[in-house]
């Protein structure tokens, strides 16, 4: 019963999107990266892992600079400042 309505939910999401949106997207992405800009994706709990892999994808396979944040990420930013942190040591070279 479980998997079954799992797998009910899931297909529902998958269609949450159309294919319109999904290109509308894509031109997006190809912008930021024709103008050597990154994205920045928030996350906190499971939504942080799933903005992690987000970032290492649209990284490696579309060649978009991302980036994320977590909630650790958010409050040292807040702490220091966005825009040092963004621009800090810490992000490694290949995020600038």
């Amino acid at each position: 019963m479980f998997f079954s309505l799992y797998f009910d939910e899931l297909s529902a999401r998958l269609h949450d999107a159309s294919a319109d949106q999904l290109s509308e997207l894509c031109q997006i992405f190809i912008g930021v990266r024709e103008k050597g800009r990154k994205v920045i994706l928030v996350g906190n709990g499971g939504s942080a892992a799933i903005a992690s892999h987000v970032a290492v994808d649209l990284t490696k396979t579309a060649r978009v600079r991302a980036i994320n944040f977590n909630v650790s990420e958010t409050i040292m930013a807040m702490k220091i400042g966005w825009r040092k942190r963004l621009n800090s040591t810490a992000i490694p070279v290949m995020w600038r």
